[in-house]
């Protein structure tokens, strides 16, 4: 329980990530036709979102093996 606990609150401050990281791609709208620098920095964020949201997924199915095998 106590695992499933801690991987609830790491959950929760990557899904803060995720809302920080939309923001600063509401920005950066237009951004992969602008210069090099502005699509350099916007495929940087595109690809920490995605891992981000990998790492959720990964926490979700965590919790799920934890949760089965705490149920016995």
């Amino acid at each position: 329980q106590a695992q499933i606990t801690r991987l609830g609150k790491v959950k929760t401050a990557q899904q803060g990530v995720i809302v920080t990281l939309d923001e600063q791609l509401g920005f950066m709208v237009g951004w992969e036709s602008g210069n090099a620098a502005q699509q350099a920095k916007k495929a940087e964020t595109e690809a920490q979102k995605v891992a981000v949201t990998t790492d959720i997924a990964a926490i979700d199915a965590e919790v799920a093996r934890l949760t089965v095998i705490a149920a016995g």
